[in-house]
């Protein structure tokens, strides 16, 4: 599935009707089975196929810069939520202000592919986010790196040179709370588990030593690093686990 450039797949989630939603990023313009042109240098990529893999509709989401899709999500009615980065201001069809750098950029759509809003969060550097989950409440919580001091959506001062970045959002997209965990160097969050206490699991990979956050020095060069939240974003406890060279975490499961 692609058009005439590069076309990366980066998620899918399974759809009510059986069928799949594949979201990318895409620098093809119409061609293939690319059926929009492109906004800016690189766009997001939505394509909804049939339980058999037939193509039924695709969609482009972006601005005049760079937009990388990360996470798609189906959600409780039954549209769909991605989170990406994004470099653009407001352009194409994007309709939120860049913070600075990239940004984490969420886009909601119906289940046909319509946008239904579209919000950006970030400070003054880059922000890269990696995966977004529903909440109980209905709302959506998204993990990833943070390289802002207190800026734009930044509320808490930088730990070191990447921090993990936990933004929680309602169902409107409104930011409710943020929270910035990290130690002296650099920590990346990757992956978020929700558990039944209401509270989060979020696990990524660190190069910090005991400092900020960190409560355990590192194994080897980078580590997983697992930390416990509660239900609004204070930190439980973390732990490190790794060998001698580089582990990074991706999936946790329960």
């Amino acid at each position: 599935i692609g058009g005439s450039q590069d076309d990366q797949l980066s998620s899918i989630t399974i759809c009510q009707d059986r069928g799949y939603l594949l979201v990318g990023h895409s620098s093809s313009s119409t061609s293939g089975d690319r059926t929009q042109n492109t906004f800016g240098l690189l766009d997001l990529w939505i394509v909804k196929l049939d339980s058999i893999g037939k193509i039924i509709w695709n969609k482009v989401y972006g601005g005049s810069g760079v937009e990388r899709a990360e996470s798609i999500l189906t959600t409780k009615d039954n549209g769909f939520i991605i989170c990406g980065a994004s470099s653009s201001g407001i352009s194409g069809n994007k309709s939120s202000a860049s913070k600075g750098g990239n940004d984490y950029w969420i886009i909601k759509i119906d289940s046909i592919g319509n946008l239904v809003w579209d919000k950006s969060f970030g400070g003054s550097q880059d922000e890269y986010p990696s995966k977004i989950i529903q909440s109980n409440d209905g709302g959506y919580i998204i993990v990833g790196a943070s390289k802002s001091s207190i800026s734009g959506d930044k509320s808490q001062p930088q730990k070191g040179d990447n921090d993990y970045w936990i933004v929680k959002i309602d169902s409107l997209g409104n930011k409710i709370w943020d929270r910035t965990i990290g130690g002296l160097y650099t920590d990346r969050c990757l992956t978020i588990l929700p558990c039944t206490d209401g509270g989060y699991l979020l696990g990524g990979e660190s190069g910090s030593t005991i400092s900020g956050d960190k409560s355990q020095n590192p194994k080897g060069k980078e580590d997983f690093w697992l930390v416990k939240i509660d239900s609004i974003g204070n930190i439980l406890w973390d732990k490190t686990i790794g060998g001698s060279e580089n582990e990074s975490l991706f999936v946790i499961l329960n």
